[in-house]
């Protein structure tokens, strides 16, 4: 995690925006209901005469009654079960009110609360602390109660916070804890900081944080970054988040934030938010211009955003005019177009800088070599091809093995050389690599299974198989920089079926990510149309890799123990 911002709000205006809190409601009416509906849900019910009626009190939608002839499927439920309130429609858990002496029990549920407020300058004011519910009997409706932590305050190049001071009462301060009252941080922070062990994420609900949208940070772009990470939306999520207030800091700093969301830079957004990485190679987040922003000069900036270029596209164009000084956008973006897109132009300078030939001549020889195949593949080709011949140990110098002209034809000789030799990397700590990628990947599910090959030689044998050329993946797969797979069927684990490569993330939800998977011939998988392996094993691979994602757990036996579906965890 990158180092926290200072607090730059200045002296002279601290006790103002302090104020602005202390002239605000406790909880109004929309902070109240938005948090209450955070904590568990109950059902409240008394059965009555001869357990044909019950009368109702549910936490989310009030109090009801029901026949049993009306709705008999509801009375078949009794205290502890989950079911959907008949009246709302919401997950509640039943209680029986002729179980409890009392509903203290109930109140020990706490969460963890950031309260988002409109201040009166236009600012935006956070209250973070925590939440409980509390039942009784007189009333069934519960109370929420809020004990405040943390205050923040965000406006355009302006942060500040605030924490609660305690008083321990008590001899050696051992005794309860009382708020004496509020002392200024010299850093901005996030409000629940994750617990040394590890019971707590320093997650957090959000209340209202739509009002962020009333502010002058209404431009942050922070749901679309949050939704990127995500895949959800700050306004509905139903779970805790984090990093929302690192996020509304960073950007009074850098309001740069906001086009580098719009371009889609969310990487480098993560970079900068979480890690505090700026690119700087390639972002300017102090310039006032988007070309200036972006590292280029006006003509070429704006054919940049024109072409609403990635990224990736912008990292390959500073590259490349390593190599080609004169080159310009327009000229770039034409040369891209040429060979396919950015990916094709990529893979096309990954594998010029392998050949050692300049990119004029790695466009020219790939199109040369192109006739009746895709570019992608002619690419691929040739970059498997340079690893053959590296494995190989081939005169790499030599003009006419680096540009061969019959690429296909020297491609398939390396490959049946290597295979013919076994080639094999004599590293014994790959024996160690090789028990842990069994331990991540290795599944069996539905008559299928995940294997993990364990020799170069299984690799290129796999692709002159399947004709397909996973064969140039074979050292890197030994090094570690990329997972080759094999999907087989369970009864046929030695027979060549489909190929998965997995590619190693810096961050988010998941480690790893499938970066590919073919069967025979590449994307012409079977001989019937039965379609891409990817949607034709969905129901296999979704289950695998949700595995993956919480951790690639196993039992004492070894097996693989799969998460609970949402419904069940519900």
């Amino acid at each position: 995690m990158g180092r926290n911002l200072r607090c730059n709000l200045p002296e002279a205006d601290r006790e103002r925006v302090f104020s602005y809190f202390e002239d605000l409601p406790f909880l109004d009416d929309a902070e109240e209901t938005q948090m209450s509906a955070c904590f568990s849900q109950y059902l409240f019910y008394e059965t009555f005469g001869t357990k044909n009626y019950r009368e109702c009190h549910c936490t989310a939608c009030g109090g009801f009654s029901y026949w049993k002839n009306g709705v008999p499927e509801f009375f078949k439920s009794t205290h502890g079960d989950r079911i959907e309130c008949p009246n709302c429609g919401q997950t509640v858990e039943l209680k029986s009110l002729g179980r409890f002496q009392n509903l203290g029990s109930l109140n020990n549920e706490e969460r963890r609360f950031s309260i988002f407020r409109v201040a009166p300058d236009g600012g935006l004011l956070v209250i973070s602390g925590w939440g409980h519910k509390f039942y009784c009997w007189g009333d069934l409706s519960p109370v929420v109660g809020f004990r405040e932590k943390e205050r923040q305050y965000f406006a355009p190049g302006v942060r500040m916070r605030w924490k609660r001071t305690w008083d321990y009462a008590g001899l050696c301060n051992t005794g309860p804890a009382r708020p004496s009252g509020w002392e200024a941080c010299d850093y901005m922070a996030e409000p629940h900081s994750p617990a040394i062990n590890w019971t707590s994420d320093g997650s957090y609900y959000p209340i209202c944080a739509e009002r962020i949208g009333d502010t002058k940070l209404r431009y942050c772009q922070i749901e679309n970054w949050y939704h990127d990470r995500c895949k959800v939306w700050i306004e509905d999520t139903a779970e805790p988040v984090r990093f929302i207030h690192k996020y509304l800091s960073t950007y009074t700093e850098y309001p740069h934030l906001e086009m580098a969301c719009k371009l889609g830079f969310y990487k480098a957004v993560d970079e900068l938010v979480l890690e505090n990485r700026k690119n700087a190679q390639l972002l300017n987040w102090k310039t006032e211009t988007s070309w200036g922003f972006l590292r280029l000069n006006k003509a070429d900036g704006r054919a940049f955003l024109k072409a609403e270029g990635s990224l990736e596209l912008l990292r390959l164009y500073h590259s490349l005019r390593k190599q080609l000084p004169g080159l310009t956008m327009h000229d770039f973006l034409s040369l891209s177009a040429r060979i396919g897109g950015e990916v094709n132009a990529a893979k096309l300078y990954s594998v010029a800088q392998k050949a050692g030939c300049t990119i004029t001549e790695a466009v020219n020889y790939a199109e040369r070599q192109k006739q009746h195949d895709r570019m992608r593949d002619v690419l691929q080709m040739w970059d498997d091809y340079l690893d053959f011949a590296g494995t190989l140990e081939y005169d790499m110098s030599r003009r006419d093995v680096v540009l061969p002209k019959d690429l296909r034809d020297r491609h398939d000789a390396a490959a049946a050389t290597v295979t013919m030799l076994g080639v094999q990397v004599n590293d014994p700590r790959f024996n160690k690599r090789l028990k842990q990628l069994n331990d991540m990947y290795a599944f069996d599910f539905g008559g299928y299974s995940i294997v993990i090959p364990g020799t170069t030689k299984a690799i290129v044998e796999e692709g002159k198989t399947l004709h397909h050329c996973v064969g140039g993946y074979a050292a890197r797969h030994m090094a570690g920089d990329v997972d080759i797979l094999f999907l087989r069927k369970t009864r046929k684990k030695n027979t060549p079926f489909l190929t998965i490569e997995m590619s190693h993330r810096s961050s988010g939800t998941s480690p790893v990510r499938m970066a590919q998977i073919h069967g025979y011939c590449n994307d012409n998988f079977g001989t019937r149309g039965q379609g891409h392996p990817r949607q034709q094993f969905a129901w296999f691979l979704d289950v695998w890799m949700d595995w993956l994602r919480h951790g690639s757990k196993r039992d004492g036996s070894g097996k693989p123990i799969l998460p609970k579906r949402k419904e069940e965890r519900a």
